[in-house]
């Protein structure tokens, strides 16, 4: 295990001649030796091998490094996964195209460990995998099923083998780069279905007396998943049209999410949308989202605590707004009414929010924070009093 440490330095040091001679013997002796812990010290920077050949010689190590890929410990396959990313500096796409990803889509497919399939998932969706293939133009032949497979809640070939949060997790916060070569228009005419189920299946609970093995929320252990879908939204809008519907029902279910996370997420995700970089714009946030706002604000007025929760929500949105005079007059009485809810907590979140918006906005709602200087509640007269200084 120490000499293997010391195999890509004395490669540096030797000519050609030598290395294929005697080095490459070597290194394939540790590929396959018969104790997993110098298989796993030989892939662990296996790259900086295959640098230290050329030609044919470099040709071979790479099917050695697919051999590691395929290792019958785990750990090894693990370790192997984390090198594909630096090795892509070292081989041509071809090689990559030809050699590596069909090791990687069958165990994909077939391979049941957790540290392994996680590894897959950071290699699949790092942009430069996606730009290695998209020099192949091999993306939808190469890339695309394993994707797919990954999002799905069981493997094709072995459907016992459920897909983890965390693995899909990983593929859906790479949408945006996913869209960016597959096209917008392809998420949503094909995944739209998808994400709308994997959104909606996210919300099942684990069996009473389940165990948090990672320190999740051990209610909700899935509501990462519809975090990551509302933050790719404003991607999948690239598609026009075509994606309004699809977009604006995902914002609205977040809206009303169980879980405050994406209850924030989807409120804060209006202000974004309203920039003018986004792919959505102020007119589509005031046409189409702002009344799905008010809506749901409206029935959130009713006695309840997740009303109670939506209130806060609303607050949120209408402060990200709050920037833009042509959505901030739609949301202004509304914010306004927060001033006098019931609930003290309502009028202390309508306060803090206030003291970071603009001061035009600021100077308009004075007469109400001086009000609430000699509210009831002294947390609210306090926080309101320190706003009036």
């Amino acid at each position: 295990i120490i000499a293997i440490g010391q195999t890509a330095n004395i490669c540096c040091c030797m000519n050609a001649t030598n290395n294929d001679k005697i080095m490459l013997k070597m290194v394939k002796e540790f590929c396959f030796d018969a104790s997993w812990r110098v298989r796993f010290t030989i892939a662990k920077d296996f790259f900086k091998n295959v640098n230290a050949f050329d030609g044919t010689s470099k040709q071979y190590l790479v099917t050695l490094f697919a051999d590691l890929l395929q290792d019958p410990e785990a750990e090894v396959r693990a370790c192997a996964g984390k090198e594909i990313i630096p090795l892509l500096n070292y081989i041509d796409a071809g090689s990559f195209a030809d050699i590596i990803l069909p090791v990687v889509n069958e165990l994909v497919m077939v391979d049941t460990q957790s540290a392994v399939r996680q590894t897959l998932a950071d290699v699949c969706i790092h942009p430069d995998v996606i730009a290695k293939v998209t020099e192949q133009d091999g993306v939808k032949k190469l890339l695309l099923p394993i994707w797919e497979e990954f999002l799905k809640g069981s493997c094709s070939v072995k459907p016992e083998i459920s897909s983890l949060p965390e693995v899909r997790y990983k593929v859906l916060r790479g949408l945006g780069a996913i869209s960016s070569v597959l096209g917008p228009e392809f998420i949503v005419s094909t995944w739209s279905g998808l994400l709308r189920e994997i959104f909606a299946n996210s919300k099942a609970r684990p069996p009473i007396g389940a165990v948090s093995e990672n320190g999740d929320d051990i209610e909700h252990p899935q509501w990462r998943l519809r975090e990551a879908i509302v933050y790719s939204l404003d991607d999948l809008a690239k598609a026009g049209l075509e994606a309004d519907e699809f977009i604006v029902d995902i914002w609205r279910m977040a809206l009303g999410d169980e879980v405050s996370q994406v209850r924030i997420a989807a409120a804060n995700l209006l202000g974004d949308l309203c920039c003018s970089k986004s792919n959505v714009g102020l007119n589509k946030v005031v046409e189409k989202f702002i009344p799905v706002l008010l809506e749901f604000y409206q029935n959130a007025q009713q006695p309840g605590s997740a009303n109670y929760l939506h209130r806060i929500v609303f607050l949120q949105a209408a402060f990200r707004l709050s920037a833009y005079q042509d959505a901030w007059l739609l949301v202004k009485q509304g914010y306004e009414r927060a001033f006098g809810d019931k609930v003290p907590n309502i009028r202390l979140k309508a306060c803090t929010l206030l003291n970071e918006m603009n001061n035009e906005v600021r100077e308009d709602l004075i007469p109400k924070l001086v009000q609430l200087a000699h509210d009831n509640d002294p947390d609210v007269s306090r926080v309101a009093s320190q706003l009036l200084k």
